[in-house]
């Protein structure tokens, strides 16, 4: 795990998450070329067919939960020069978190001096994240061989906007 053991004569204290354990995660991903220009349902004939055939959308929807985070002390409480975890009286986690509150603050406490705390490794998840990337693009022929084309694309990452935020510092 991230940083040392707190307690190398109890290394089952360390038990907990991976650093990279992400419980769920959905990825889904698609093309849709639209129906119109020659050979579709609508618009298949005239100067109009050749300006709106041809185009296709496509994207990719990620979701994901956030990545486990460990909660330590900014200073060797337990006077063995290594990591320091506070004490945990209650489970932490808010179902109504903010920006400037992630977790419950109030349900870690300092342990005793020179003991170490109980709350363990990864015991916290981090906000996870929904990002939508979007693209809109068309082939044209060229005449140089069968296999030429060029291609027109437009990309948006992250199409809706959405904030990503990383796990409390």
């Amino acid at each position: 795990g991230f940083g040392s053991v707190q307690d190398t004569r109890n290394l089952r204290a360390n038990y907990g998450l991976s650093d990279h354990h992400i419980a769920n995660r959905f990825v889904i991903s698609g093309l849709y070329e639209l129906p119109f220009g020659k050979g579709r349902s609508y618009i298949n004939s005239g100067l109009a067919s050749h300006i709106f055939g041809g185009w296709a959308l496509s994207g990719v929807l990620s979701m994901s939960d956030g990545l486990p985070f460990t909660l330590s002390l900014p200073f060797d409480n337990a006077n063995v020069g290594t990591t320091n975890w506070p004490n945990r009286i209650r489970d932490g986690r808010l179902d109504n978190w903010t920006i400037d509150r992630y977790f419950d603050t109030d349900a870690f406490v300092f342990p005793p001096e020179f003991t170490f705390g109980n709350a363990g490794r990864n015991i916290l998840v981090g906000p996870g994240t929904n990002n939508l990337d979007f693209s809109l693009q068309r082939n044209f022929p060229i005449r140089i061989n069968e296999g030429s084309r060029l291609e027109f694309r437009a990309e948006a990452f992250n199409a809706l906007n959405r904030p990503h935020f990383d796990v409390p510092g």
